[in-house]
């Protein structure tokens, strides 16, 4: 099913009382004498914080570094369908506010069922060896994760791996290294954007996860963007540069000017903290300095092709192969189920995610993603007629697709990260969800916590 933008007004407009803008209309005077909370970013978390502020009575400004709002969720409708560029699912449906805001939004949703995959062997033959040794690959991993870091507290999830298969824990798997390598990559790096080299070991033991599976939004996920910035003050282009909390006021230098404000929550992705692109006056705390430099970007690419015919099985929702190099164009999903339309998506994680967005042409991307795609199809599928890809690892309002914990980390790291500068500087964003680190409604729920700790904050 196919909904369309100008569909979801009306759909929205007819909201009960409990999604209404919340704030009642104020004269100029009270909107002066509210105390005053500028927002920098406008991605779920920011969205959400500035949402709840508004509604307790607080005058919010929310700064936005490019010309929309929504961060890392962007649906792209340049295609003639929606693709995420961003954010894909909503990650478990029980007791998730993400998925509870799409229902009472009346937003359908897709259940996405990831055992309806094919997958072919290292000679492009389907196969069904692998399916049943997703779990037990990750659990012993799991397992052997708090050995090695009671050997090295910088151990990684690569290193985790190595000590299972020495100690034969692999050797009923019956499986090639290459399948071992395939087996790390759909289940661990594609899931941290991320080599597991490059993943702390408690990277693969942080976290909780919501049951009742996963769901795509066939109207986007922008739509519920949308919903949350309504009736929001949002400055785009605004790139903050600075942040001088040394006074009573705190003041925000951007690119477009300067704004004082009594609170400031700063949103940002942990990338562009790592870059330093905002000074901070005076400096952070160090143990705040110590948890970015122990977090990542992750680089998770995507590349969408359109097709004038479906060509690939529809009783699947996604495809994947054992790649002779690790992790190369390894797994497919197709969209047909989303909005009836031959697109496919290639996900690609890491280091070759990293290659394809920066050192790879749009038209060198789809020439590879092609010879991947005849290689398990044949030579006579057609070319797409139209094509998208991601490159998160050159934005420099991000640097990356999601966070994870680097060699070090620990998910104390995200607690710090969270933690309040005094009682004027405040932070949210995914990376400082230490129960649902790296996804929207980790964000989301972390811009709801800074709003509270403001409110209780400036509580008489």
């Amino acid at each position: 099913m196919q909904i369309s933008r100008r569909r979801f007004l009306p759909l929205a407009a007819g909201l009960s009382i409990s999604l209404a803008h919340g704030a009642s209309i104020a004269t100029a005077a009270e909107v002066a004498n509210r105390k005053h909370v500028v927002v920098i970013g406008a991605g779920a978390s920011g969205l959400k914080a500035a949402r709840d502020l508004r509604q307790a009575g607080f005058r919010v400004t929310v700064l936005e570094a490019r010309n929309r709002i929504g961060g890392r969720v962007h649906t792209d409708w340049t295609m003639g369908v929606p693709v995420e560029m961003g954010a894909s699912w909503i990650h478990g449906i029980q007791g998730n506010p993400v998925y509870q805001l799409a229902r009472r939004l009346g937003q359908p949703t897709l259940p996405w069922e990831y055992n309806l995959e094919n997958v072919y062997d290292i000679n492009n033959r389907l196969t069904n060896r692998y399916n049943p040794l997703y779990q037990r690959f990750e659990n012993v991993v799991s397992s052997y994760a708090p050995r090695v870091l009671r050997q090295n507290s910088r151990a990684t999830v690569q290193d985790a791996i190595n000590l299972a298969k020495s100690r034969g824990a692999f050797e009923n798997f019956n499986v090639s290294q290459q399948g071992l390598n395939y087996l790390a990559h759909h289940m661990i790096e594609q899931e941290f954007a991320a080599d597991a080299a490059w993943l702390g070991a408690n990277s693969i033991l942080e976290g909780e996860y919501y049951r009742g599976g996963d769901v795509m939004l066939p109207g986007g996920f922008d739509q519920l963007m949308n919903w949350l910035a309504r009736g929001l003050d949002i400055r785009y282009r605004h790139i903050v540069r600075e942040i001088d909390y040394r006074q009573r006021r705190t003041r925000v230098r951007t690119s477009r000017g300067t704004f004082t404000a009594d609170y400031v929550v700063v949103t940002v992705p942990v990338g562009v903290l790592k870059e330093g692109a905002i000074r901070f006056r005076p400096n952070l705390p160090r143990s705040k300095r110590n948890a970015i430099a122990r977090m990542d970007m992750g680089v998770f690419s995507k590349t969408y092709l359109k097709f004038p015919e479906v060509f690939w099985d529809q009783n699947v929702l996604q495809f994947s192969s054992v790649s002779r190099l690790r992790g190369q164009w390894s797994i497919w999903g197709h969209q047909d189920p989303l909005h009836n339309q031959p697109v496919l998506v290639g996900f690609n994680s890491g280091t070759f995610a990293w290659y394809l967005e920066r050192e790879l042409s749009d038209d060198d991307v789809v020439f590879e993603a092609m010879k991947k795609l005849r290689s398990l199809f044949g030579n006579q599928i057609p070319d797409p007629v139209a094509h998208k890809m991601t490159r998160w690892s050159e934005d420099p309002f991000s640097y990356g697709a999601y966070s994870h914990l680097s060699d070090g980390g620990t998910p104390r790291h995200r607690v710090q990260l969270r933690k309040r500068v005094g009682s004027k500087l405040f932070f949210a964003g995914e990376a400082t969800h230490s129960q649902y680190p790296s996804t929207v409604h980790g964000a989301f729920m972390s811009g709801k916590k800074a709003a509270s700790d403001i409110m209780r904050v400036n509580s008489p």
